[in-house]
C-alpha cells in the first residue's frame, strides 16, 4: 500500500479544514451583543423586522453596528442601527431609531413610528441615505426636544440577545404554505426570529421561507400568535407590500390582532 507524506496529509487537512470554514461549519455560538450600547440594541431587536441581531459573514458572527448619531436636551438618543447578513443579502436594512429614556433595566420608547429604513448594500455598504424632511419627521413623531411622556412609551427589558423561537418550524411551515397557497410537501420554512413580545405574552415573528412566489426565492413574512402559541390563520399572517417603509402597515396588522389587549 503507498504511503502517504505526512506534508501531503497536513495539507490536505489544512484545505480541508478551510472549505469547512468557509461555509460557515466552524462558526463559533454567538454569545450576544458585547458593545457599548445594549440598550439601543434592545430598542432595535424589539422594533425593527427582517433583524437577527447579529452581523454575520461569511466565517463568523460579530456585533450589530450601532452609532448614537445624537442627543437631545431630555437625553432622548437618535442612533443607527446596521447588521450584515451573508445569507440575506436581498434584505439589508439600514435603520435610524430613537430611544426615548433608559433606567439601567429598561429602555423606553415609542412603538411603531421610532424608526426609519433604508435598503443597504451588504458589500458596497451604500445606501441612499435619509433626506432632511424624513430625519425631521421622525424627530417630530417621538417629541424630539419635548418633555419626556412615559405613558406614551413600551418598554423592553435590556438584552444581549433575541430570545429563541418558543414556535415549532413544523407551525412555521404551515403558515407559509398558507400564505402563498402552496399545497406541495416541500419544506418551505428556513428560519424564524423574535422581533417582540406585548404585555399578555403575545409574539410577533419575522419567518424566512424558501419557494417559488412574487418571482423571488426568498418568503418574507411577518406572523403573530397568541401567548399560548395559539394563532388565527385569518389574521395572523403579514405580508409586507414594502419591507423598508412598514410601519403602519405594523400598527395595523398589531391592531387586528389584539396587541397588548388582556389575553382571555
Amino acid at each position: 500500500m503507498t504511503k502517504i507524506k505526512k506534508p501531503l496529509v497536513i495539507f490536505l487537512i489544512l484545505v480541508f479544514a478551510s472549505s469547512l470554514a468557509s461555509c460557515g461549519y466552524f462558526l463559533r455560538p454567538y454569545k450576544g451583543y458585547g458593545g457599548e450600547h445594549p440598550d439601543l440594541y434592545s430598542i432595535a431587536i424589539n422594533s425593527l423586522l427582517w433583524t437577527t441581531g447579529i452581523s454575520q459573514t461569511a466565517d463568523r458572527f460579530a456585533d450589530s453596528e450601532i452609532i448614537v448619531l445624537e442627543e437631545d436636551a431630555y437625553g432622548r438618543i437618535l442612533f443607527s442601527y446596521w447588521e450584515k447578513s451573508y445569507h440575506r443579502k436581498d434584505l439589508a436594512p439600514y435603520s435610524l431609531l430613537i430611544g426615548q429614556k433608559t433606567d439601567g433595566d429598561y429602555v423606553y420608547f415609542y412603538p411603531d413610528h421610532n424608526f426609519i429604513s433604508v435598503e443597504r448594500d451588504p458589500f458596497s455598504l451604500k445606501t441612499d441615505g435619509f433626506s432632511e424632511d424624513e430625519i425631521g419627521n421622525l424627530k417630530r413623531l417621538n417629541d424630539w426636544n419635548e418633555e419626556i411622556d412615559l405613558d406614551k412609551c413600551v418598554k423592553v427589558e435590556i438584552t444581549n440577545k433575541k430570545p429563541k423561537p418558543q414556535i415549532s418550524k413544523e407551525v412555521f411551515d404551515l403558515l407559509i404554505k398558507k400564505a402563498i397557497g402552496y399545497e406541495g410537501e416541500a419544506t418551505l420554512f428556513r428560519y424564524a426570529d423574535h422581533v417582540s413580545s406585548d404585555n399578555y405574552g403575545r409574539s410577533i415573528y419575522c419567518c424566512f421561507g424558501i419557494g417559488s412566489w412574487k418571482d423571488t426565492n426568498t418568503i418574507y413574512l411577518v406572523f403573530i400568535f397568541n401567548p399560548d402559541g395559539s394563532y388565527n390563520e385569518e389574521t395572523c399572517i403579514l405580508d409586507p407590500s414594502d419591507y423598508y417603509n412598514y410601519q403602519d402597515e405594523l400598527k395595523a396588522f398589531k391592531e387586528l390582532n389584539h396587541w397588548n389587549e388582556p389575553w382571555e
